[in-house]
């Protein structure tokens, strides 16, 4: 019955490299990515509400260049600069000793969870 079975199932083109394929190997740390604007404001308030890092990818406005942050999400803001009122994000970065940065909403475009959890120096505002 199996030996049938096998038969048909390997005139399926593919079969048998499904069957032959390795396992490969998958980073645990990172719980997700979200890259939708919306999503990306519910993956913030997530890693707050929770007490964990995230790693956030943001285009610089100047040169364009991408940047990868490890960071703690701590508070919004409007704030006025030259290009107008702009909604920005402070947080607290990991690899620069607890140094906080704010990040332009309109240029974080991914952001991913980690399982690391962190205490901030501040307390957190985002609800």
């Amino acid at each position: 019955m199996f030996s049938d079975l096998k038969e048909q199932m390997s005139s399926f083109k593919g079969f048998d490299r499904k069957l032959n394929r390795k396992p490969f190997k998958v980073k645990r740390d990172i719980l997700g990515t979200l890259s939708a604007k919306r999503n990306s404001r519910i993956a913030i308030r997530e890693a707050a509400l929770r007490g964990v890092t995230m790693i956030i990818l943001y285009r610089r406005e100047q040169n364009g260049q991408v940047k990868r942050y490890e960071v703690v999400p701590l508070s919004y803001r409007f704030r006025r600069l030259k290009a107008g009122l702009r909604k920005v994000l402070f947080c607290q970065d990991i690899n620069e000793k607890g140094q906080v940065k704010f990040f332009l909403m309109r240029n974080i475009f991914k952001v991913a969870l980690t399982k690391k959890k962190s205490k901030p120096k501040w307390p957190v505002e985002i609800y």
